[in-house]
């Protein structure tokens, strides 16, 4: 009997050893990753701000001879992204290490895991809309780069701008789902592991978007 209690005892401190080195990692985690989305969202509204004066631009052109030509905006120069972490959460359901935690605490970091998903699927999406707005624009023979003069039939700049307006609008989404993710990233932090007590994070970091 002391041979089990002992060993018990031994497993019991083990197991809240590994639970307080989980909540601690995937806390730190999260910490890391809010500030990166904040950041990186400023320049995903560059993009969007670029790709709405295109689309204004482009049909607002006028047929002459058969042709319509706009002039591409200026844009400030966009660094490569660090994507946000999100591997602690994985990791942990892999190997099952979840099972040490309180059941409210897997249903909140459950929820970040949720919309860190959806912000990969978003980026996915986002991704090949902006690789056929880049097709178009090669077939058609012309250069979308900031500055260019982009020269076309009224027919291939309708072309042109759909697939355009199709990209901003797959930025604008993958933009919203990146403030679900900081938003429940930020609830997780704080405690919180519900659907409503979540919301009001969300709702929070769904305001801060840039415009």
């Amino acid at each position: 009997m002391i041979a089990v209690s002992l060993e018990q005892t031994v497993e019991y401190f083990h197991h809240r050893h590994e639970r307080r080195q989980l909540e601690e990692d995937l806390r730190a985690e999260a910490e890391r990753r809010i500030p990166l989305i904040t950041e990186n969202m400023k320049y995903f509204a560059r993009l969007a701000d670029w790709d709405r004066e295109v689309l204004q631009r482009g049909r607002a052109a006028t047929v002459s001879g058969g042709f319509v030509t706009f002039v591409l905006p200026d844009r400030p120069q966009i660094p490569t992204l660090l994507r946000p972490e999100d591997a602690a959460w994985p990791a942990a359901k892999a190997s099952g290490l979840v099972a040490v935690l309180p059941n409210k605490g897997v249903e909140g970091w459950d929820l970040v895991d949720f919309y860190a998903q959806r912000a990969e699927q978003g980026n996915d999406e986002r991704t090949i809309a902006g690789e056929a707005f880049h097709a178009v624009a090669d077939r058609l023979g012309v250069s979308v780069a900031p500055g260019a003069t982009v020269r076309v039939t009224p027919e291939e700049r309708d072309e042109l701008m759909r697939a355009l307006a199709l990209y901003s609008e797959k930025t604008r989404t993958f933009m919203v789902y990146n403030a679900d993710w900081q938003g429940a990233s930020d609830a997780a932090v704080h405690g919180a592991s519900t659907v409503d007590q979540v919301q009001p994070y969300i709702d929070r970091a769904m305001a801060a978007i840039p415009k």
